[in-house]
């Protein structure tokens, strides 16, 4: 028995020698690895923590301005019905115009008509008449014939 409670004092002083040792040391290849990989963990880290924040302000500006269009969008919607509001009252108002401009021409160009023709026949009428007493009758037969292709040119 005295040799097994040797071989447990030995292992005890062996674990509390390697407790006490510095792992750096005693594990310098490994702790290298180690020390390299967690460096790249805390670069992958980082850069995961850049990219998601520029992705945060990213997401933040598209959302203003997806916000900045609805609001210009609705804007212009409404810009374009009041012009077309206003389209529509200007132009039943030129329509009523045009109406009455057109209703009025219509019966004035009626009574001038009538006016035109009666005064124009009158005085070809008078004319006709008066000629004979200045002309021979062929220079009167011409001058009538003038005055009617003039009167039929002009449709008085």
């Amino acid at each position: 028995m005295l040799p097994l409670i040797i071989t447990h004092f030995i292992i005890e002083a062996i674990v509390n020698a390697y407790r006490k040792s510095q792992r750096e040391t005693v594990d310098a290849e490994k702790n290298k690895q180690i020390e390299i990989l967690d460096r790249a963990l805390l670069d992958l880290n980082l850069q995961k923590e850049l990219l998601s924040n520029r992705i945060k302000e990213k997401e933040d500006l598209l959302k203003q301005k997806n916000t900045e269009l609805e609001r210009l969008e609705r804007e212009i919607n409404n810009q374009e019905n009041n012009i077309e509001n206003i389209f529509t009252e200007m132009l039943k108002n030129i329509r009523a115009i045009y109406d009455d401009f057109i209703t009025r021409i219509t019966s004035g160009k009626i009574f001038t008509d009538e006016i035109l023709n009666s005064v124009s026949t009158a005085y070809k009428s008078g004319y006709i008449e008066y000629l004979p007493e200045l002309y021979a009758e062929r220079e009167v037969a011409n001058r009538v014939r003038l005055i009617e292709q003039v009167i039929t040119n002009n449709n008085f």
